[in-house]
């Protein structure tokens, strides 16, 4: 009978990180401190989803069989990550409706034996202010436009009264 026994140092407290949707890329860290010898899967998860998958890695590669389709082709990790013990997953293109808590689970041989967890927060881009005027008489009028996803209404107008004297 063989027995293993394995110590993790993981870190095991909840991580932030935080984004402007429009980045190319965010990265979620997870690292173990440990040689990960007898890992055979790093696995990425939410568990608010109704597929929770984001991302498998096992030893032969990308595992991307059950994976929730809103990640297909944008998820990614270190082709060494098990061999090395950095985790970290790579998303492209975050939006808004990646905001969530993520879970890194380490596997060997089908048994989860530790959970790092990060919570993710994707946050519109920030507004740009295009301004034009045009007088007619005494009103001069100014515009204030977001450029993509930024959580201020797509337009806003606002007029300004100019006392001619």
């Amino acid at each position: 009978m063989k027995i293993l026994l394995l110590l993790l140092l993981i870190s095991q407290h909840a991580t932030a990180v935080e984004v402007y949707e429009g980045a190319e890329s965010v990265l979620l860290p997870c690292h173990l401190l440990a040689a990960p010898s007898e890992f055979t899967a790093a696995v990425w998860d939410r568990k608010d989803l109704n597929i929770p998958t984001v991302h498998v890695r096992v030893k032969s590669g990308d595992d991307v069989d059950d994976q929730n389709q809103r990640y297909t082709n944008r998820t990614s990790m270190s082709a060494d990550a098990l061999q090395t013990g950095n985790l970290s997953l790579t998303l492209r293109n975050p939006t808004v409706s990646d905001n969530g808590t993520y879970t890194c689970i380490l596997r060997i041989t089908g048994r989860d034996v530790s959970w790092t967890y990060l919570q993710l927060k994707v946050t519109g881009q920030r507004c740009r202010q295009r301004t034009s005027s045009s007088t007619s008489s005494s009103l001069a009028q100014s515009s204030l436009s977001c450029l993509g996803s930024c959580g201020c209404p797509g337009y806003l107008l606002w007029y300004r009264h100019v006392l001619w004297i």
